[in-house]
């Protein structure tokens, strides 16, 4: 795997730990010190840090971003 391909990897991970760890808490805070166990909340949450996701995967394939993004191949 090259070093490009884990940083992208690790990048996309950091910021789904990062939702789903706020999600989570703002789950927490609401129902007054308790996480719920019902199915709907935990769904709710997963969404939350799936969606966080979707704008560095956007990123990663815009050519134009040269921070981990696939870098255009030069034109003949």
């Amino acid at each position: 795997m090259s070093i490009q391909t884990k940083s992208m990897l690790k990048s996309w991970f950091n910021v789904f730990i990062s939702a789903l760890i706020t999600a989570v808490l703002v789950v927490f805070t609401e129902n007054g010190g308790t996480i719920p166990v019902d199915g709907a909340t935990w769904l709710a949450v997963l969404i939350s840090a799936v969606v966080a996701v979707l704008p560095v995967i956007k990123n990663y394939f815009d050519k134009s971003d040269t921070r981990y993004g696939k870098v255009a191949e030069p034109s003949l």
